[in-house]
């Protein structure tokens, strides 16, 4: 009897609103179902996920707690990187490392072809596209492979709200580069190999823009607001960085701080200011506009989750053991 009068306490807690009646009746005997029977659980979590997919009840005390962490230890970090920058002894030995890791990095050019070759066209206008491609199409199989409607709905607007500020911060890092003026390793450091000399191949990049690194942004951008979702999309997007972020850094078109201490900074406070801010709530907005059209599109309706998991679970109870 006490586990009969939980579950109903339960029930009663998760849905309040009366104009749902058919969600809640059916999210209320799945729920009732699962605690005698096992198997009911795939159709109670689906019925919750679809009656509490629509609500718009504000996020208690505690859950902004817990997302509210990072953003003032990141602003802290960026203003202190800013102001030790200005202090003369660190800011020469930034240039030093720069310096090492450029003239380190750069030695490898000029000792294979098809290296030089590979790194050379990826770092074109046209290699950039392929690039883009390739993250475009990554992006969208990790969205439509997941069978769950919700979770379709959730993924796509995940990278599409990121993709927005991604593209947008881009756009602004691209002006900010002019009132820095930092030359690239190629322009600074004429000892360099220079791979548009020795095979007329010209990297995509402007000779006085290199702070901060767009591409570097984008991509570790993509990797950190996956982690805290997607961790196994967070480790392949970060392999894929690393791959063009370090040819860059080989043919000398960014230095080593460009990346680390301007674009990384930047974006960990996009994922703070994603996550933390009132900008989260694009993401459920975009989810149910999602979910929206993937019903449209299919003429499925927004119970057919409920009633696909109460055929399978009942095929599974109808087979012999």
């Amino acid at each position: 009897m006490k586990l009969r009068a939980n579950s109903r306490i339960l029930v009663n807690d998760l849905f309040i609103d009366s104009n749902q009646s058919n969600r809640t009746l059916t999210t209320q005997t799945s729920v009732q179902s699962s605690f005698r029977n096992p198997q009911m659980k795939t159709i109670s979590n689906t019925a919750i996920r679809i009656n509490s997919h629509s609500s718009n009840e504000p996020e208690s005390p505690v859950q902004k707690q817990r997302t509210a962490k990072t953003l003032p230890w990141i602003v802290a970090g960026i203003v202190g990187l800013i102001l030790l920058n200005k202090i003369g002894a660190v800011h020469d030995a930034i240039e030093r490392v720069d310096l090492f890791v450029a003239l380190s990095a750069n030695s490898i050019v000029g000792k294979s072809y098809l290296l030089d070759q590979l790194m050379g066209r990826v770092t074109t206008r046209f290699g950039d596209a392929i690039m883009l491609s390739i993250m475009v199409g990554i992006l969208a199989v990790h969205c439509l492979q997941p069978k769950d409607f919700h979770e379709k709905a959730r993924r796509i607007a995940f990278w599409g709200v990121n993709g927005v500020v991604c593209v947008s911060t881009y756009v602004f890092c691209c002006l900010i580069q002019n009132w820095f003026m930092r030359k690239i390793p190629l322009a600074a450091l004429p000892q360099l190999h220079n791979l548009t000399k020795m095979y007329g191949l010209v990297p995509h990049t402007s000779a006085a823009e290199s702070f901060p690194s767009g591409h570097a942004l984008a991509f570790l951008f993509f990797a950190v607001a996956a982690w805290f979702a997607y961790r196994r999309m967070s480790f392949l997007l970060l392999a894929v960085g690393c791959f063009v972020l370090s040819i860059r850094l080989i043919i000398g078109i960014h230095w080593l701080s460009d990346m680390m201490l301007g674009s990384l900074p930047l974006s960990l406070l996009l994922v703070s200011l994603t996550r933390e801010t009132p900008l989260r709530i694009a993401f459920a907005k975009l989810e149910d506009l999602a979910y929206f059209c993937l019903n449209k599109i299919t003429g499925r309706k927004a119970n057919d989750d409920v009633a696909a998991a109460f055929q399978t679970t009942q095929k599974t109870k109808s087979k012999p053991d």
